[in-house]
């Protein structure tokens, strides 16, 4: 099983990146402008906040590395178009000195100070297609032992690319993250309910290996320790001839009464035409807990 530990591992971002959060509240008070600066101001930011092309992919990746005899790590991680961002850190052990620190934008640089056999991250990246995601990364690299490898973001969101690390069997994977071909939004950053409490939530699919056309997506709230359904729907999506859809809402979930631990359960179905008959054939699942 594989253990997050944020709190532990470190994230960290370069010092001209941390430079504008280190101002005093007296400082940060002191930076409010006139209401005749605010339009200015305004119209300045609007140029300056980067806008999302509409054929820019958005992909979550895990990377993850091991297999082998304990090693430390160093490397870096690039993107010559679009940007990255890290989520978390991955492991095994709290306590393998991982480090990450985000150098720009473009680039993550990875450091395992103590010897582990098995670390990884998460990671978002947006650009388009053509956009190539580089990785140059040494297991024990004072002996030498440098790997590259290099994918587009094409490549990435169809298959699952390995690298061969060393010769005691450590390799790298990167792929999408389970939960990325099937996005869940809530409307909120926790999943702590109250009782009869609305959740709301959008719900968004990105998968090249779907044909375009009409779905449907089914889903059911369970109980996950007396295994039976305690409501269940289903909603039209349409997907499109790049396999994605456009984020719809699901109909609103009402939080059980009795506390416990719940599942929402949510399948992709399309409808085909088989020898006259209507068959459903599931195409992704996802469950999420609660």
């Amino acid at each position: 099983m594989i253990a997050l530990f944020e709190s532990v591992g470190r994230v960290k971002v370069s010092a001209k990146l941390r430079q504008h959060n280190r101002q005093s509240p007296t400082q940060a008070r002191a930076l409010v402008c006139p209401r005749s600066w605010f339009y200015l101001f305004a119209i300045v930011l609007s140029i300056a906040t980067p806008c999302r092309a509409e054929n820019e992919l958005r992909l979550r990746l895990r990377i993850l590395w091991g297999g082998g005899a304990a090693r430390t790590y160093h490397g870096e991680i690039s993107l010559d178009q679009g940007s990255a961002d890290l989520v978390q850190l991955l492991g095994v052990d709290p306590q393998s000195g991982l480090d990450a620190t985000l150098v720009n934008n473009q680039s993550i640089e990875i450091d395992v100070a103590k010897e582990s056999s098995f670390g990884g991250l998460d990671l978002l990246v947006y650009g388009p297609a053509s956009a190539r995601l580089s990785l140059h990364i040494g297991a024990n690299a004072a002996e030498g032992e440098v790997s590259n490898g290099s994918w587009s973001l094409a490549e990435l969101i169809r298959d699952t690319q390995s690298l061969s690390l060393d010769r005691t069997g450590n390799r790298l994977t990167i792929a999408r993250d389970p939960g990325d071909t099937m996005r869940i939004h809530f409307s909120r950053p926790h999943m702590v309910f109250e009782p009869h409490e609305p959740i709301s939530l959008d719900l968004s699919v990105a998968s090249s290996s779907l044909a375009a056309g009409p779905y449907k997506i089914s889903t059911r709230l369970k109980s996950e320790l007396e295994s039976y359904t305690l409501q269940e729907w289903s909603s039209p999506i349409d997907i499109d001839a790049a396999g994605s859809s456009k984020p719809i809402r699901l109909p609103q979930i009402l939080a059980p009464a009795k506390s416990g631990v719940y599942q929402l359960q949510f399948a992709l179905d399309s409808k085909q035409k088989v020898g006259g008959f209507l068959r459903s054939a599931p195409s992704l699942e996802r469950t999420v807990e609660f």
